[in-house]
């Protein structure tokens, strides 16, 4: 900052006004970053943190989610005012961009890629999650899961990517999303917000932590 005449530790591995999100490579090599308030996300060596290169967003507002493809290939990334984008991680070039429909969609705060990399879900603050054809960029399919607008939201696909679990702030469900219906919702008042969840590598459970 101005006037400082010394600086403590390293600008490497920094957003300017904070990280919203992070996510390892399958590989381990690199880790891909989110930023509040900027219109790009960051791919970084994890070896070193010098910075590798940006992806490119057209929304002033910031990046708040972000995930790698199975094979580290592709980069989603959700963003301000409902935007979805997919890059290719190797270079940087956007593949897809989709806008969640709801117009008081202000935020994508989940995003995951399925296994096979076909398929791109999300989930913004209007408690729609949908899921993307990243071939054809066609929407598959969408649902409400509902909550208020700015608890946590997250989407995560079962390793054999036939299901998809989504949390909006205490609310988790679960869909079959290729035959297009809600399998399961659980509820649970007594967890305010449930900030992170998890497959077990067998698909058969699913670990939430959560604040009360």
């Amino acid at each position: 900052p101005w006037g400082a005449v010394h600086r403590l530790g390293t600008e490497r591995m920094r957003h300017v006004e904070g990280a919203a999100a992070l996510a390892y490579s399958p590989d381990g090599k690199t880790f891909a970053s989110a930023g509040w308030g900027q219109n790009f996300a960051l791919l970084w060596n994890a070896a070193d943190g010098k910075l590798i290169r940006r992806f490119d967003c057209d929304v002033a507002s910031g990046s708040f989610a972000i995930a790698f493809s199975a094979d580290g290939s592709k980069v989603a990334v959700g963003c301000g005012l409902g935007m979805v984008y997919l890059f290719e991680a190797q270079t940087g070039r956007e593949l897809r961009r989709w806008k969640q429909q709801n117009p008081h969609c202000e935020r994508v705060y989940g995003v995951a890629l399925s296994p096979d990399g076909k398929t791109v879900a999300s989930i913004g603050s209007d408690c729609y999650v949908y899921f993307w054809d990243c071939g054809t960029g066609d929407q598959i399919y969408r649902y409400n899961i509902s909550g208020p607008s700015h608890n946590s939201k997250i989407v995560a696909f079962s390793p054999d990517g036939t299901r998809l679990a989504a949390v909006s702030a205490s609310r988790m469900s679960v869909s079959d999303w290729r035959a297009k219906k809600v399998v399961s919702t659980k509820d649970d008042r007594n967890e305010v917000n449930i900030v992170s969840l998890a497959y077990a590598p067998d698909g058969t459970s699913i670990i939430t932590s959560s604040y009360t």
